[in-house]
């Protein structure tokens, strides 16, 4: 049971302990498990949202692999241009054509062929020219029309538009170009050369880049058939609670039964999750809370089935919520805190479960109210599964891996109304937001609460762009967050028109909300053997009231031992968490 022996753990500390267990994790497995899977470029649909383990770059050619038309028009030689000496003809020869409209010398080509995209010059064969002209065009310079996309031949190296040319007879292969028009031409007119778009050997995906829709793009122009991904973890959803019915089984129920409601968590935060493209949900069921049993060996099964596991409903004080005895008593899990300082989603708590390899199945406990569920997930789960979608490569230790782990962006939005203020914990308030730029061009954002914000309330999730975070009150002094003053919002989507801002994700070392933690502390407590261990009782409670209170301090750790133990203890303790370690003593005169 969630008892109020576990202290209320601020959000930002609470964060900071997931994701540094998520770190020391991946730190400790390594290369002893299989992180990768192959994925081919014809399930395109899978590669979005994946995270690349390895590096992609375009082969030898670049692309396009030949030189390209970009224009409808015709394909000249410039350098036989710069060099030929043709006379100038005003008009072609009277016997075959009629007088030239124009008043502007122009040069007579001969079209050999016709060169359409995705065909070569050996598919389009000229027709058989009359008698009478064979002679005259066989000394004209030669060129061939081409369409866009069309493989420009050698030796053609421009391009004169279609718009450009002077005058057309298909009828006897020649067209016209005005002097001045070809006094413009040269090398490379209007055609994409080999390797322009994308050089030969550009790298074309980073390693642990994730993967969007242009990637794909450039995956298949440039031949790759497979790509290398890390693979994503695995996530099991489980609802608890005797008064909950799958949706579909109403006509099941038994008549008379008061109080059964649909489970909405289960179904919701899987489809949450999907949205996420960083994981692999999967929603296990229903367990009634009066089944310890049952749920015992689910979760069991489940620790050792999935990477994660998030539980809704028995988290709380009741004496049907079972969850954390199961978890500790049954299943030797371990609870990293078991209370949340915000509202909503107090009773949010996080285990582990150390198993074989180094490996470890991370526990999140979520409320029953489908609110406190959907926000915890969004704040606690989602950085975790991203941290453990891209792997073990950001950073050479935990410290640098939790620093560089992607977090919800943070901006700061004006209140366009009044919103009480909870006076016993801080509030992450759904809002909606509105932007507009200012002059000198900054983006200024207004937030607007989504209405009533009780935790049953699924409806304030609607429309909801991000968590707005609100003060705790102060009973007498600042009990409302008042219009027009201005607070932090954490997005949890990205906003119509704001795509290419970079509204992604910062990292946990540029976050202010982050940076808003305390130090976590840890106390090891050791004695001799001749000490009287009764001594030792409450010092904890007393190191904690000296340096400030609960209010300023977690005490995240305690430990108590010989000192003979000491070391052992010591190296026990989970130091990626702490940033302080009390070392007390009782009795060690004899050392």
């Amino acid at each position: 049971m969630n008892s109020d022996r576990h202290p209320m753990v601020p959000v930002p500390r609470a964060l900071r302990i997931v994701l540094s267990e998520t770190a020391a994790m991946l730190q400790d497995t390594g290369e002893q498990t299989e992180i990768l899977s192959t994925v081919p470029i014809e399930q395109h649909e899978m590669l979005i949202g994946r995270v690349s383990a390895e590096m992609v770059r375009a082969p030898e050619t670049g692309y396009p692999p030949y030189p390209a038309s970009i224009m409808d028009g015709y394909a000249v030689d410039s350098r036989l241009l710069s060099s030929m000496m043709y006379p100038l003809r005003s008009q072609v020869a009277a016997t075959w054509e009629g007088e030239n409209d124009g008043d502007e010398d122009v040069q007579q080509f001969h079209v050999l062929d016709r060169i359409y995209a995705g065909s070569t010059a050996k598919d389009q064969l000229p027709k058989a020219l009359d008698v009478d002209v064979i002679d005259y065009v066989r000394d004209l310079p030669k060129t061939v029309y081409i369409t866009t996309g069309a493989v420009v031949p050698s030796p053609y190296d421009a391009i004169i538009p279609v718009e450009n040319v002077h005058e057309i007879d298909l009828d006897n292969q020649v067209i016209s170009i005005s002097l001045s028009e070809l006094r413009k031409v040269v090398p490379g007119l209007w055609v994409r050369p080999i390797g322009c778009d994308i050089k030969a050997n550009t790298v074309i995906i980073k390693k642990q880049e994730r993967i969007e829709p242009v990637h794909v793009g450039l995956l298949i122009q440039c031949g790759v058939q497979q790509v290398r991904v890390n693979c994503l973890p695995r996530v099991a959803i489980v609802s608890t609670g005797t008064e909950l019915y799958a949706h579909g089984e109403q006509n099941n129920l038994e008549d008379g039964r008061n109080g059964i409601i649909p489970d909405v968590n289960g179904p919701v935060l899987c489809s949450l999750l999907k949205t996420y493209n960083n994981c692999q949900p999967t929603y296990v069921g229903i367990r009634t809370d009066d089944d310890e049993e049952g749920l015992t060996e689910l979760l069991k099964e489940g620790i050792h089935k999935y990477d994660v596991i998030i539980t809704s409903g028995g988290i709380s004080m009741g004496e049907m919520d079972v969850v954390e005895k199961i978890l500790v008593d049954n299943l030797g899990c371990r609870v990293h805190f078991g209370r949340l300082h915000m509202k909503p989603g107090k009773p949010t708590s996080f285990f582990t479960k150390s198993l074989p390899n180094a490996r470890k199945c991370l526990i999140f406990a979520m409320p029953g109210n489908p609110v406190s569920a959907m926000v915890c997930t969004e704040l606690l789960v989602r950085p975790c599964l991203d941290m453990m979608c891209e792997g073990p490569f950001r950073g050479n230790n935990v410290v640098q891996m939790v620093g560089c782990a992607r977090i919800h962006p943070e901006v700061k939005a004006t209140l366009m109304n009044d919103v009480k203020l909870d006076t016993s914990r801080p509030e992450y308030h759904r809002v909606t937001l509105d932007y507009k730029i200012t002059e000198r061009g900054d983006l200024h954002f207004y937030a607007r609460s989504t209405g009533v914000q009780r935790s049953s309330r699924l409806q304030s999730m609607c429309d909801a762009d991000g968590f707005m975070l609100l003060p705790q009150g102060v009973k007498g002094r600042k009990v409302k967050a008042q219009k027009d003053e201005t607070y932090p919002v954490l997005l949890t989507k990205r906003l119509l028109g704001m795509n290419a801002l970079g509204f992604s994700g910062i990292q946990v070392k540029h976050s202010i909300h982050l940076g808003q933690c305390n130090p976590n502390l840890g106390l090891l407590q050791i004695y001799g053997k001749k000490a009287i261990v009764s001594e030792l009782d409450h010092i904890d409670y007393r190191l904690i009231q000296a340096l400030g209170g609960n209010d300023d301090i977690l005490l995240l750790e305690s430990k108590t031992t010989l000192i003979e133990n000491l070391s052992n203890a010591f190296h026990e303790m989970n130091h990626h968490l702490l940033d302080v370690i009390f070392v007390i003593g009782v009795d060690l005169t004899f050392i």
